[in-house]
């Protein structure tokens, strides 16, 4: 039993060094920092659930969005004009 011990507990040892140099290696990398727009865009993915969908499917989505919100505006401004 106390064989199986060691050799359980090597292991375990050799896998948690292994991760330690993963580790290292992420905090290696240089991450570019993301700027305003791109981080609002990245929030807009996000929270909409776009990041799930096809480029295709996102672009049709985005262009059905912009002309709504474009009919819309033209709405307001043709309505109180």
């Amino acid at each position: 039993m106390s064989t199986t011990t060691t050799t359980t507990t090597a292991v375990k040892n050799e896998k948690l060094s292994s991760m330690d140099g993963q580790l290292n290696n992420f905090k290696k990398m240089h991450l570019k920092p993301i700027s305003g727009l791109e981080w609002f865009y990245l929030q807009y993915i996000l929270v909409t659930g776009l990041y799930m969908l096809e480029p295709w499917e996102r672009k049709l989505f985005n262009s059905v969005l912009g002309f709504f919100v474009s009919l819309f505006i033209a709405s307001l401004y043709y309505l109180y004009h």
